[in-house]
């Protein structure tokens, strides 16, 4: 449940015009590409309060998305690039990354957000854009800039608990 929708404190959803902040769209992707079912994942090598991540089974209602599809996200404190490798038995899936970045020079405090490096607005006072992933190619590492926070989706990845 969030504190607000508009107006006090600073997780507000929208401005004071309407216009959706970077939390909308975090949201957004979030209510998209990630379904109920928590799975087990773990990191090494890296200090787990800077670089968080997160695995479930994909939204069962998402139209692109099969049964067995995983979501991996995660949000990266660090002020530099990380990267995450799959586990072998994943690493020739496909994966589409929907990566949001601060928008200007405000970095976290921009009130602008882009995915996959394309500004998000809205198209009208009712139109969302298309949520656009950026398909990686089996094996690629998922890059994390400084400061971003990304969803991958594995295709295809036959998570039983997915099933």
């Amino acid at each position: 449940m969030r504190q607000v929708f508009f107006g006090a404190g600073t997780y507000h959803l929208v401005d004071a015009s309407f216009e959706p902040l970077p939390d909308y769209w975090l949201s957004l992707l979030y209510k998209k590409l990630v379904g109920t079912k928590v799975l087990d994942v773990s990191l090494t090598g890296e200090d787990h309060r800077r670089l968080r991540v997160y695995l479930h089974c994909t939204n069962e209602h998402h139209p692109k998305y099969r049964d067995g599809d995983i979501t991996l996200f995660a949000l990266n404190l660090y002020n530099s690039t990380k990267y995450l490798q799959l586990p072998s038995y994943l690493s020739n899936k496909t994966v589409d990354e929907y990566l949001l970045l601060p928008y200007r020079k405000e970095n976290i405090l921009s009130r602008s957000v882009q995915l996959n490096g394309h500004v998000l607005k809205m198209l009208d006072d009712e139109r969302l854009p298309t949520l656009k992933e950026k398909p990686l190619s089996p094996g690629t590492s998922l890059g994390l800039p400084a400061f971003s926070y990304g969803f991958f989706v594995i295709q295809n990845a036959k998570a039983m608990a997915c099933i």
